[in-house]
């Protein structure tokens, strides 16, 4: 049985197996092979979750920029079926006319 932290990860001790998975100049021990073994397992769980995480945000901007694209092609649409002058024409007209 290994023994963790609150975070999950194996306790570091005085002397046992170094392991290199901790902070540069930090001499970080565990009491086993396996604890230093689940020690990188339980990093690369983290890594591969928060990779996840930003791969989920992403997809979710990317989906309401591609949504608000759409949404606006929509409106342009319907103004150019009713008659509906786009703004920046109707703006330069003004300016000519100013």
């Amino acid at each position: 049985m290994i023994t963790c932290d609150e975070f999950g990860y194996p306790v570091i001790t005085d002397t046992g197996i170094r392991c290199g998975n901790h902070h540069p100049g930090e001499d970080a021990r565990h009491e086993s092979v396996t604890a230093v073994r689940d020690c990188y397992r339980r990093a690369a769980e983290e890594e591969a979750a928060a990779e996840a995480d930003a791969a989920a945000e992403l997809a979710a901007e990317r989906a309401l920029e591609d949504r608000g694209y759409w949404d606006a092609r929509a409106q342009e649409d319907w103004e150019a079926a009713h008659g509906v002058i786009p703004f920046d024409v109707a703006f330069r007209e003004a300016l000519a006319h100013a």
